[in-house]
């Protein structure tokens, strides 16, 4: 019978080596959700629902009441119908009046709407308002 040569540092004791199994992994079923499912899934609410991707600067907003869309829209029921996309620029103080403050909790700190104008733009197929803008912590947008 012929030994193996012993590896550098191992002693010949050890033997040769296991075989190793191939384990199944521990995650065997999951569900990938993306900003769009969730959106769908929850419940109409009485208010304004904002969500913010921090990596684009892009904040989705719900509305149930169609009443608080024309006011921010200006647009009646029957063209908006026709439309799919509307879209329309707004002052920051405006936008303020209707919707109210709109701010997240991070951290540390909150993050609120800042800057000038706001960009509205409704899409009718998925029948919600997307708010594009500045935002910034509320400390620094006082300074500006």
């Amino acid at each position: 019978m012929l030994k193996r040569p012993a590896a550098a540092g191992m002693s010949s004791s050890m033997g040769p080596a296991k075989k190793q199994r191939l384990t199944k992994s521990i995650v065997k079923g999951y569900m990938f959700l993306s900003k769009d499912d969730l959106i769908c899934k929850k419940n109409h609410l009485e208010v304004v629902q904002l969500l913010i991707d921090l990596r684009g600067a892009y904040q989705q907003l719900q509305v149930e009441y169609r009443d608080i869309e024309e006011e921010l829209c200006d647009v009646d029921f029957e063209t908006r119908e026709y439309a799919e996309v509307i879209q329309k620029k707004i002052s920051i103080h405006d936008f303020k009046e209707i919707v109210g403050s709109c701010f997240v909790k991070i951290r540390h700190d909150s993050l609120e709407l800042v800057g000038k104008d706001v960009f509205l733009r409704w899409d009718a197929g998925a029948n919600s308002f997307t708010v594009s803008g500045k935002y910034g912590v509320t400390a620094i947008a006082c300074l500006e």
